[in-house]
């Protein structure tokens, strides 16, 4: 956006406060920028602004279920959670990284599949209905599940692991990831041996 030395929401500056007598007049009329962005923040003619943004508002989230399921032979992740959304569709990725059994470090990896910033992970991605509010691994409703199968996991000492969990929103306006909700871990799971 431009300056707009006209706009109702420009403070006054008085000659006395700067140093070359630069001056901006209290206005109480609204300039031609101020209808423009009225306009386009509360459009006439449409429901959604085209200046909005997916808001994501996450609750009530916890790791649910994490377990070794040997008859799958992986390891089965089912956060539950509650998600609210905004009038504008929005997509965000549901993350179970591998760390150590203490918590403190990623398990790295080179798996193209598997992986979240070279970190051993898996994950689904969500796109979320406009404004819509919905509960996920709640009383047998919206099942969702991330699965890590055992034969995709990298090679480790240590057999004993948490899953860390994390929601991230797609910010597709600055091409990046933004983190919804910090990562949480699951109670300690021991992995089958080779």
């Amino acid at each position: 956006m431009a300056y707009d030395p006209l706009s109702i929401m420009h403070y006054p500056v008085y000659a006395w406060q700067t140093l070359d007598g630069f001056s901006v007049e209290t206005n109480y009329d609204l300039s031609n920028g101020d209808k423009k962005i009225i306009a386009a923040l509360y459009p006439k003619n449409r429901a959604v602004s085209l200046l909005a943004v997916p808001k994501i508002e996450l609750s009530n989230l916890s790791y649910g279920e994490v377990k070794v399921d040997n008859a799958r032979e992986g390891i089965s992740i089912k956060p539950s959670f509650d998600i609210k959304t905004s009038a504008k569709l929005g997509e965000v990725y549901v993350v179970a990284k591998l760390t150590t059994e203490d918590g403190k470090r990623y398990i790295a990896t080179k798996n193209e599949n598997y992986n979240w910033n070279d970190h051993a992970a898996t994950y689904i991605k969500m796109r979320l209905l406009p404004s819509s509010k919905i509960s996920y691994n709640k009383n047998g409703k919206n099942a969702i599940e991330l699965f890590f199968p055992f034969k995709e996991l990298p090679a480790m000492t240590d057999k004993n692991v948490k899953i860390e969990i994390s929601i991230y929103q797609l910010d597709k306006e600055n091409n990046r990831y933004q983190k919804l909700k910090f990562h949480f871990l699951s109670p300690p799971l021991s992995l089958p041996t080779n």
